[in-house]
């Protein structure tokens, strides 16, 4: 049975398309071949529809369901964390569009109900992943800009409501990564222990490791007396689309890990998942300056005017919360930098994840860390980032 009722594509093409073209035909297929998301099936509405002229044309829309695998929704998916998405494009999405003048942030989306959501092709448009996690400096920019105007819409939003968007949906933009009561939080406990596993197998002292894993969970909390806003939370490189133009435009996919917190957790994450510390080193400061020149930006072209966060602050919160990012990148970056053909294969293979995120992931680090030297050597500076700034917080 779809999950798609012709009352539903009517919607979705009278939204995209306007209410004067006729459906002539419809049909779903495969959006492609292997997975690039765990958090649902992805699909292709074709629909091929005549306008008053009686000229035929195919349009194709993004369809996002549950996972096929029941391994996947018993095992790792929480309800609330597809929910969630949903809920974000219903009723979050419209409010922080409402005062945004600005490029897009993020893809239109012309159905959101409990089963399914519709989006625009973006892959018709140019947009896909960079096939490399490292970003270049234009990709980068492009991809904290779009992050920017995502946080700004969010301070827009709460402006114009005259309360937080925390306040106003109270049971959404709950805690899932560092959650220890939802099956994903689970995963994290699995993925600080591979931290401890790689830090002694690198011959570094890893002590600090839970005191880490403490001080991340209390940072990605919203942060008392100072600017919070709706954050992604899962930055990582295929919810990170980029066309071919120049420069290059990014959209941020994937709504599921909302919440709401300090926005620098956000910049954090972005930086140090697609950076090395070499970079970072040299570049922290300009990339949060540019960060903060694009936030300024939208929120001074807005007629309601709200607060700016001063520079000075974005920093200070930077250094205070960097530590979270480069727990993020020890946590992700394992698995992301994998051969590409065993990250594919773990990502279409529902038992093999179930065990990476849950029981065991040095079984395919490991051996991987042994045998190639440039992957070990990867691994080696997000582990001594971490640990070197860790040190430094923990005195």
């Amino acid at each position: 049975m779809s999950v798609l009722t012709l009352k539903d594509i009517k919607t979705v093409v009278t939204r995209a398309l306007g209410p004067k073209v006729t459906i002539v035909s419809h049909r779903l297929e495969d959006f492609t071949k292997e997975k690039n998301g765990i958090f649902g099936t992805h699909q292709l509405l074709v629909v091929e529809v005549e306008d008053g002229s009686y000229e035929k044309k195919t349009e194709s829309f993004f369809v996002k369901t549950r996972p096929e695998s029941a391994l996947i929704m018993d095992t790792l998916l929480d309800e609330e964390t597809f929910l969630e998405e949903i809920h974000f494009f219903a009723q979050v999405h419209p409010l922080m569009m409402k005062d945004y003048q600005g490029e897009r942030w993020s893809p239109r989306c012309f159905l959101a109900n409990k089963n399914v959501l519709v989006f625009e092709d973006l892959r018709v448009q140019g947009f896909t992943h960079r096939t490399k996690n490292i970003l270049d400096e234009q990709s980068l920019k492009s991809a904290l800009s779009s992050l920017a105007r995502f946080h700004a819409s969010s301070q827009l939003a709460e402006k114009r409501l005259g309360k937080s968007l925390k306040e106003v949906f109270p049971s959404a933009f709950g805690e899932k990564v560092y959650n220890n009561g939802n099956k994903f939080g689970q995963s994290t406990s699995c993925g600080y222990e591979t931290i401890t596993l790689m830090a002694e197998k690198l011959g570094l002292n890893s002590g600090l490791v839970s005191r880490i894993h403490e001080k991340a969970s209390k940072l990605v909390k919203p942060a008392v007396g100072k600017l919070n806003v709706l954050c992604h939370s899962d930055l990582w490189m295929n919810n990170v689309l980029f066309n071919d133009s120049v420069p290059a435009k990014c959209i941020l996919v994937d709504f599921q890990l909302l919440r709401y917190a300090s926005p620098v957790i956000d910049f954090c994450m972005l930086v140090y998942l697609h950076t090395t510390p070499d970079y970072r080193k040299k570049n922290n400061l300009e990339l949060l300056q540019y960060y903060h020149s694009v936030l300024r930006d939208v929120l001074l072209r807005s007629e309601i005017k709200p607060k700016i966060p001063s520079f000075e602050n974005l920093l200070s919160d930077f250094n205070e919360y960097k530590l979270a990012g480069m727990a993020y990148a020890s946590l992700y970056l394992p698995g992301i930098y994998l051969n590409p053909e065993d990250f594919g294969t773990l990502l279409n293979d529902p038992t093999a994840l179930q065990k990476f995120m849950f029981t065991t992931r040095m079984d395919l680090i490991g051996p991987a860390m042994d045998k190639d030297p440039v992957y070990r050597e990867k691994l080696r500076g997000i582990i001594e980032e971490l640990l070197e700034e860790a040190e430094r917080v923990f005195g």
